[in-house]
């Protein structure tokens, strides 16, 4: 019976080492943080997302100078598509410290640390002085707050008069309804999110607004083919 021909030991050697570093690679990425994790997805699967909200909420409200805050940043491309487009100075903020790593690293790369400024800090209990903001954006940071009633009483009390917060989850009306639902497709694929449904609902956010004292809100969809999903709320809070 014929047999193919055996495999040269340096062949057989180089194999052995590629089927090595792909397991290396796989196991890095099981073990790797949520934050490198997050980091990795959104620059591939976010990569259209964070420009055309940033252009979307400097159209909006037309807020180009002043402080921005940044609430539970991330890796910060909110904050750099913003800085780009805009006079505004930014604290990007989060409470994970791996993340505030990358973000300054991100922050770095873009030429923009001496307008970004980036720290560890908890949106629940800010260090900053009242009436500071002139804007606040938080981009899928907020279903994670453990105390979103003190949360939003912070995010209104940093806020400088005839300032307007924009926080939630969506990705904005520029993203055309296939493109979300590619993304949301991504999302669950990687287990950044198991569904694309936040746990807090229209009801539930009415009701930790009005125990913030916030009086003057809008809740809003995510714009044109916006289905009614909640991952697509974002809440605007104006001073």
């Amino acid at each position: 019976m014929k047999t193919g021909r055996p495999i040269p030991l340096c062949g057989f050697i180089l194999l052995v080492l590629f089927l090595l570093s792909v397991t290396a690679s796989r196991c890095s990425r099981k073990n790797e943080s949520d934050a490198v994790r997050f980091d990795r997805v959104a620059r591939r699967v976010f990569k259209d997302v964070y420009p055309a909200l940033a252009q979307q909420i400097l159209e909006d409200y037309a807020i180009r100078e002043g402080l921005c805050l940044d609430l539970g940043c991330g890796p910060a491309y909110l904050a750099i598509e913003l800085a780009k487009r805009s006079s505004l100075r930014f604290i990007a903020v989060d409470l994970d410290s791996e993340a505030v790593r990358i973000a300054r690293k991100n922050v770095a790369a873009a030429g923009l640390s001496d307008r970004i400024s980036v720290e560890h800090g908890d949106v629940q209990r800010m260090r900053f002085p009242a009436d500071t903001a002139s804007l606040v954006v938080s981009r899928g940071s907020f279903i994670f707050w453990d105390d979103r009633v003190s949360a939003f009483r912070e995010v209104l009390r940093v806020l400088r008069p005839g300032g307007v917060a924009f926080v939630g989850g969506g990705m904005g009306r520029s993203i055309t309804p296939e493109k979300k639902a590619a993304i949301k497709k991504e999302l669950v694929r990687t287990g950044i999110r198991k569904d694309c449904q936040p746990s807090v609902s229209r009801f539930e956010m009415e009701e930790t607004l009005e125990l913030a004292n916030v009086t003057r809100y809008r809740i809003m969809g995510d714009g044109a083919g916006d289905s009614g999903c909640r991952c697509g709320m974002w809440i605007e809070i104006r001073k």
